[in-house]
């Protein structure tokens, strides 16, 4: 089962990036994206989640969950912060006890045929106490147009 997705008996979407925050720099992944139209419409989302949420299930309340703790940035795009949000929500129906998930959407018009996707462990502020060693996972990164 994939993060978000219901069950699905192949395991599509089983397999997820792993992150583990660290005092000694932020983990980066990014990827160029092609073949926009410039000028068009377009929607990125992800799903991430906390690793431990994941693998030590318990029973939590939204105040109690583990949130995204990065940034998700789009260089050569116009962002559209109107239709643009990210939003925690518990998995459901499986597993039992649910997992909370942070979904990312962010829609945004091309400026160009291409744009770079960067996602980070670090928060462009830094955030107050010490959460370095927190384990974050990233399943399901899409990029689709959106129509007007």
């Amino acid at each position: 089962m994939g993060l978000g997705r219901p069950p699905d008996p192949e395991h599509i979407g089983d397999t997820f990036l792993w992150m583990k925050r660290s005092a000694r720099g932020p983990n980066i992944f990014s990827q160029t994206i092609k073949d926009l139209q410039p000028g068009r419409l377009y929607s990125m989302k992800m799903l991430c989640c906390d690793y431990n949420d994941l693998v030590n299930t318990k029973a939590k309340k939204r105040e109690e969950a583990t949130g995204f703790l990065g940034t998700v940035t789009l260089e050569g795009v116009e962002f559209d912060a109107k239709r643009s949000f990210s939003e925690m929500y518990p998995s459901s129906p499986e597993p039992k006890i649910p997992v909370w998930i942070t979904y990312h959407w962010k829609v945004f018009r091309a400026k160009s045929t291409t744009a770079k996707l960067t996602v980070s462990d670090w928060p462009s502020v830094p955030e107050a106490g010490n959460t370095f060693g927190q384990e974050q996972t990233f399943n399901f990164l899409e990029i689709q147009p959106y129509w007007e």
